[in-house]
């Protein structure tokens, strides 16, 4: 246990947290001393693309407000759909992947991920995002 308490006082912080916090250079040099690779090295390369891609594509709330949802709505919105991830992500852990099988989950999560969005596809015909973010003096 001591160990442990000494030993984060040496480790270095992630390379995503420091992305994260705008410390790309920091974030870099991490990596590097993580993979023991040059800066240069592809696979460096490659995963601060790909660290830098999730972090445009990560937030939630980024999916309300394309749907035309703002403020204290899309807020909501974004924390329910944590709430509920958590949650289900616990549930599907515990009490599902050994009773039912991996192969029969994958097919309902396919179902359900597909189902979800012929949902979304309709909220966005039947809404018009566009409409609801621009155009707001218009009938």
């Amino acid at each position: 246990m001591s160990s442990t308490f000494f030993g984060a006082f040496l480790i270095r912080e992630s390379p995503c947290w420091l992305f994260g916090r705008g410390r790309r250079h920091d974030a870099i040099e991490n990596l590097c001393w993580v993979r023991q690779l040059s800066k240069t090295d592809v696979y460096i390369v490659e995963e601060i693309a790909r660290i830098d891609q999730a972090f445009e594509e990560q937030a939630a709330w980024m999916v309300f407000t394309s749907l035309g949802n703002t403020g204290s709505l899309n807020q909501m919105m974004s924390g329910i759909f944590g709430v509920v991830e958590i949650v289900v992500r616990f549930c599907w852990l515990l009490f599902l992947i050994d009773p039912l099988g991996r192969l029969k989950l994958l097919i309902a999560g396919s179902i359900g991920g597909s189902v979800c969005m012929w949902v979304t596809g309709a909220y966005i015909k039947i809404k018009d995002p566009d409409y609801a973010l621009f155009d707001k003096n218009e009938p």
